[in-house]
């Protein structure tokens, strides 16, 4: 299509409008273009696939600017393609160049939009824009729109034929073939009627593929229409007896192709009192007892003035003879082939056939030759395998059926496959037709629906094709295993405390599995539960289940776990979805630490050997401990310095009493009237400690007999003010004094004197103040005694100072020894007659 369109004075109103002159009848600018087609398909398929115009651009003066616009079927601007710098930027440019821009020989669409996207089948318009140096602008839109049209859809038609088998040989019967085709309607040519009309040729092609005939059609005003072949050629010769094919192409105006073929199509015009058939046309000459021979059935009408016969094996593949049979009179009426040559070797796979001669005695030849025969050799093929070869059919969902993925070759004969066991026995089957399927999935039951045994199976597929060819593949080794693991967890310690004291915080567990290689562990968790089955603890994982797992006593919740009684759980899932749980024997969380009660024989000990509570018997009940005792010690503590006294220790639970004689560990006697505290601490076997304080044994007022006959009260805590006689007013100075009194008014035949001592904790003290001072205080307890009733002249204060220390003072003295110096402070009293 070629247009050429000029700009003359008739339009030169228009060309004012875009502000350009013109002069007459002067063409300023002249323009035409060819466009390749009206109809385009952008499928990449090399065929109409773009908009291709040619241009010729003619003007008096420079072309500066020009644009092809596409539009689609609401002419909305879709496409551009041209110079880069605007229109509208040049018209308001004062001084244009006097040159030419380049301009191509021809403009390409190629059906997509300004995105980049292809365009909608449907109906486009096109403009062509030029604008000269002088600002004349000239447009196609001036005398009518370009049109082109986009259409990707291919043409289509379905086809029956009559006399597929014919013989044109003018004998009234079968004398054509006739090929009716009815075109399948198209949406496109309907909306737009212009383009309507495809060209459908109908070749006929020989078994060369060469055409011999072709039919031209154009179904513009058809919805059907029928080709009849006579068996002429397009050279108006006739086509040779044979194998034919049926070819059918349909294009329509936007180059899209749809073509479909027939096949053996067959022109048989030979008259031939003799035939040739079998009645099987594949068999497998190789000696193994299936389908080794073809039975060459003959069959002819004339069975007199025969003079010889020729029955002759050829290869259809060179047309060589392969193997010959002969005769005179003695025709047969069937030829076996065993499928050797005359050379008693086996025929190569291919096609032959079987061809009879008869010699007449008139010179006539009779001949009759059969369909092809199929010698096959190949046995079918096919291959199995699969990812796992051992599933557990446990109906829990996971591996339940094992997939077996497969392949074979294309046969005609059937497939079949087996599952057998261990001893051979066929326990499932499956059947296919030709080929067998990508895979097959077997759930590990019978033929009656019943779920087999765990153990070994083995899968095969068998087939024989149409020539007697058989096949069986290597058997596939599949394995049930439904049993479960056996595993095992058990605690390393029986008890643990998880109180972050760095003793017996964690607990170890030994665990154990016996799965295979071949259905290994593949997660599992650890928890824990209390007594009452609640969990406290879990932790799951995937993979491989460890041989130890420590618990730090820490709950999910992040806390600490209450004393008691816990066990250990272990869940285990296999690679064939098989789970195992298995519980540890009972183990102890314990927090606390041991504790016991302690009795006492006397509730007053006075150790000053006069046959009267001299000793006192400490006694332990109610030991109590989770895990046991590991062990213990009884502190009882100096009153006086507040430092250990004497202690009494042990290992395991505390059971054996403890009597004490009032002795220290330095050998030193209680003091009288004072109360010593006693402390029992224990660690038991996971390293709880414990600390329990119980009442203070009282010390009694000790009244010692002396060797030479007199008796001796010695009492260190009695209270007085700081450098002064004056004693204090607690109740403590009140018990003792009511003591001593109580005591001498035993001995009142007696005579007391009263010792009073003062401490010389440093050096350089005064001697005789501090005599003075002790003399004054022994004055004062003897006042308060009189008070109490004590016979005033039985009485004699005698000041002694610093002499007869119970803790002398000396050179480079424990900060205990210092404390203990105390007692040196105190006052004696004496009993003699």
């Amino acid at each position: 299509m070629k247009k050429l369109l000029k700009l003359t004075a008739a339009i030169g109103c228009i060309i004012a409008v875009f502000g350009c002159k013109s002069t007459g009848n002067v063409v300023q600018v002249e323009a035409a273009f060819t466009q390749n087609a009206q109809v385009i398909s952008p499928n990449n398929d090399t065929k109409q696939d773009e908009l291709v115009l040619t241009l010729n651009v003619k003007t008096v003066n420079f072309v500066r600017y020009w644009q092809l616009e596409i539009l689609n079927e609401e002419k909305i601007l879709i496409k551009s393609i041209g110079t880069e710098e605007p229109l509208e930027k040049l018209q308001k440019t004062l001084f244009m160049k006097k040159e030419n821009i380049q301009l191509p020989e021809s403009v390409v669409w190629d059906g997509k939009d300004k995105d980049g996207k292809l365009s909608q089948d449907g109906k486009y318009y096109f403009r062509f824009i030029v604008m000269d140096s002088k600002k004349n602008i000239f447009s196609t839109e001036q005398l009518g729109l370009g049109v082109v049209y986009i259409d990707t859809v291919k043409p289509a038609a379905e086809y029956s034929v009559e006399n597929q088998l014919f013989s044109p040989n003018n004998d009234g019967n079968k004398d054509t073939l006739k090929y009716n085709i009815t075109f399948k309607e198209d949406e496109f040519e309907t909306k737009y009627p212009e383009l309507k009309g495809k060209d459908w040729n109908v070749d006929i092609l020989d078994n060369q593929d060469k055409i011999v005939k072709t039919f031209k059609l154009n179904d513009k005003d058809l919805t059907t229409t029928s080709v009849e072949w006579n068996g002429q050629t397009d050279k108006n010769t006739k086509a040779a007896d044979g194998l034919y094919s049926i070819r059918l192409t349909g294009t329509d105006k936007g180059g899209n192709s749809w073509e479909t073929s027939l096949n053996n199509v067959v022109i048989d015009t030979v008259e031939s009192p003799v035939k040739v058939s079998w009645e099987n046309g594949i068999f497998s000459p190789n000696n193994d007892g299936e389908n080794d021979s073809v039975k060459f059935d003959l069959t002819y009408t004339e069975k007199e003035n025969i003079v010889g016969w020729t029955f002759a094996v050829i290869s259809q593949k060179d047309k060589n003879v392969l193997k010959t049979f002969s005769g005179q009179k003695d025709i047969k009426d069937s030829i076996i082939w065993d499928g050797k040559s005359d050379k008693n070797v086996f025929a190569e796979e291919g096609l032959y056939t079987g061809k009879l001669e008869i010699k007449y005695f008139n010179g006539n030849l009779s001949k009759g030759e059969s369909l092809p025969v199929v010698v096959d050799l190949t046995p079918p093929e096919s291959q199995s395998t699969t990812e796992i070869s051992i599933f557990s059919p446990d109906d829990n969902d996971v591996n339940d059926k094992i997939i077996i993925k497969q392949g074979s070759s294309d046969e005609k004969a059937e497939w079949n496959g087996y599952i057998t066991d261990k001893s051979g026995k066929t326990v499932a089957t499956f059947n296919w037709q030709k080929k067998v399927p990508d895979e097959v999935k077997w759930d590990g039951k019978n033929e009656q629906g019943t779920t087999l045994p765990d153990g070994e199976y083995f899968y095969q597929l068998k087939s024989k094709d149409l020539a007697g060819n058989k096949y069986q593949s290597e058997k596939l080794k599949i394995v049930i295993d439904t049993k479960k693991s056996e595993i095992s967890v058990d605690p390393k310690e029986l008890s643990f405390s998880p109180n972050k004291d760095a003793t017996s915080d964690t607990i170890s567990f030994a665990l154990g599995d016996n799965s295979t290689p071949e259905n290994p562990i593949i997660a599992w968790t650890f928890s824990v539960t209390d007594k009452s089955g609640e969990t406290v603890f879990e932790d799951a994982k995937t993979g491989v289940m460890p041989k130890d797992y420590t618990w730090n006593g820490s709950t999910n919740s992040g806390t600490t776990p209450a004393d008691g009684e816990y066990t250990a759980n272990v869940k285990t899932t296999t690679k064939l979805g098989v789970t195992t749980t298995k519980s540890s024997k009972p183990f102890i969380v314990d927090l606390t630490g041991p504790a016991i009660s302690l009795t006492r024989s006397t509730n007053l000990f006075s150790p000053d050997n006069d046959g009267e509570n001299d000793t006192i018997t400490l006694g332990f009940s109610n030991a109590e401990d989770k895990t046991g005792f590991k062990d213990w010690k009884i502190t009882i503590t100096n009153p006086i310095t507040k430092r250990e006294f004497i202690s009494f220790s042990g290992t395991g639970t505390p059971s054996a009493p403890i009597t004490w004689d009032g002795i220290g560990k330095n050998g030193k006697l209680v003091e009288s009237v004072q109360d010593y505290p006693i402390t029992f601490t224990a660690t038991d076997l996971v390293g709880n400690k414990s600390s329990q304080k119980f009442d203070p044994i009282v010390v009694d007022l000790l009244i010692i007999k002396l060797s030479d006959g007199r008796y001796k009260i010695k009492v260190s805590n009695i209270n007085f003010q700081p450098e002064k006689a004056q004693m204090t007013p607690d109740q403590l100075n009140k018990t003792i004094l009511n003591k001593l009194a109580k005591a001498m008014k035993k001995f009142a035949d007696y005579n007391i004197t009263i010792e009073g001592y003062a401490n010389e904790f440093r050096k350089g003290l005064d001697e005789k103040a501090a005599e003075k001072l002790a003399l004054a205080r022994a004055e004062t307890v003897a006042g308060e005694l009189v008070k109490l009733g004590v016979n005033k002249t039985k009485l004699t204060s005698v000041g002694l100072g610093f002499k007869n220390p119970i803790i002398p003072l000396k050179d480079k003295m424990t900060a205990e020894e210092k404390e203990e110096m105390a007692i040196n402070r105190r006052v004696e009293f004496y009993l003699s007659k």
